[in-house]
């Protein structure tokens, strides 16, 4: 009877475990009622210049489309997001975005380096389940609405 229980509450821990890595969690959680976004495009070289940064309002026409690119996409835990994620490595997009999220006096921030992993608030979170082709084509999105003149 023991063991019986012991597979059991293991099966559980198991299955509770793949839903809650598996199971995707959407960007419109972070951007629902958010004032404005700001982003900053860091080019990855050694001086890590130039950085571009500009800051779109609620109310701006570019607001609404970085918005509709956000429910586009959504992201899912990690091993890593149980562990404090103040550290990233790797960038296979060339360059880095850093995302600031503003919703009165608070702010959410997301930096991107297109390796398939994302930092949002010192915890590492993944897009895509396999590499890191999902981060690549946001990111894209991302720098084409907001740096394109």
């Amino acid at each position: 009877m023991k063991k019986k229980t012991f597979y059991i509450i293991l099966l559980g821990a198991v299955v509770s475990s793949m839903i809650a890595f598996l199971f995707p969690l959407s960007f419109s959680n972070l951007i629902e009622n958010c004032d404005s976004i700001k982003i900053i495009y860091i080019n990855d070289n050694l001086q890590h210049s130039p950085i571009n940064e500009k800051i779109f309002e609620k109310d701006s026409e570019t607001f609404s489309e970085l918005k509709n690119i956000f429910e586009d996409y959504s992201y899912r835990r990690c091993v890593r997001t149980i562990f404090d994620g103040s550290s990233m490595s790797g960038n296979d997009a060339g360059y880095w975005l850093h995302i600031y999220i503003d919703n009165g006096n608070e702010r959410t921030v997301i930096i991107l380096g297109g390796t398939g992993e994302m930092q949002i608030e010192n915890k590492i979170y993944r897009m895509g389940y396999w590499g890191n082709e999902s981060m690549l084509g946001f990111m894209e999105e991302i720098v084409e609405v907001a740096f394109t003149d």
